[in-house]
C-alpha cells in the first residue's frame, strides 16, 4: 500500500534526490513533507493497520527512496526498448 502511494505521487527521477532524513550526499529530507504524515494517516485509517507503527512506515519509504536510483534505470531501458525506429522514407 505505502509503495503504491509513492508510486503515485513521486517520480523516480525526484525521489533519486531524496533520502527519508536527508542523510547522505547531496539527499534532501523527505520526512519534513506533509504529505509523509498525510500516508501514515491513510494507512492506519485501514481497519488491518490501525496499529502499524512510524518506525515500519519509515523503513519502508526509506527504502523505496533509497531504491529509485535502480527503478529510474529500469524506467529508462524499458523506454529504451520500447521506442520503435521510424522508416526514413525520403
Amino acid at each position: 500500500m505505502i509503495r503504491g502511494m509513492l508510486l503515485r505521487i513521486v517520480r523516480n527521477a525526484v525521489a533519486k534526490q531524496y533520502s527519508f532524513q536527508g542523510k547522505g550526499e547531496s539527499n534532501k529530507k523527505f520526512d519534513k513533507y506533509l504529505i509523509v504524515s498525510m500516508m501514515l494517516n491513510v494507512v492506519r485509517s485501514h481497519e488491518e493497520y490501525k496499529s502499524f507503527s512510524e518506525s515500519s512506515f519509515q523503513t519502508i519509504v526509506a527504502d523505496w527512496l533509497r531504491n529509485s536510483d535502480k527503478r529510474l534505470r529500469t524506467e529508462l531501458k524499458r523506454e529504451a526498448a520500447s521506442i520503435q525506429p521510424v522508416a526514413d522514407y525520403l
